[in-house]
């Protein structure tokens, strides 16, 4: 004797969704606006450069320089130093 055995089907229902269009209504306000700006051209403000004066260690460092370049001669150090804060403050 043979039994012949069916494959059970799924009942198992499936969820269908339905979704809803909504449709959201904006109330027009009487009061007038004015109307939106056109990007147009950017202007900017130019940029002052301002002077700084030299700091000691400027002066010092180019002091130094200049103690180097007489060939390390010891005796010219006030005459460096000043010499050195003219160069720097030239122009300001």
């Amino acid at each position: 004797m043979t039994t012949k055995t069916t494959p059970k089907k799924s009942t198992t229902a499936k969820k269908t969704t339905t979704a809803k269009k909504t449709t959201a209504t904006t109330k027009t306000s009487t009061s007038k606006r004015a109307p939106a700006k056109k990007p147009g051209k950017i202007t900017v403000a130019p940029k002052t450069i301002t002077a700084v004066p030299p700091t000691h260690d400027d002066i010092a460092r180019r002091a130094y320089q200049l103690f180097e370049a007489r060939g390390f001669q010891h005796g010219h150090d006030i005459e460096d130093w000043k010499r050195a804060e003219a160069e720097l403050t030239q122009g300001l």
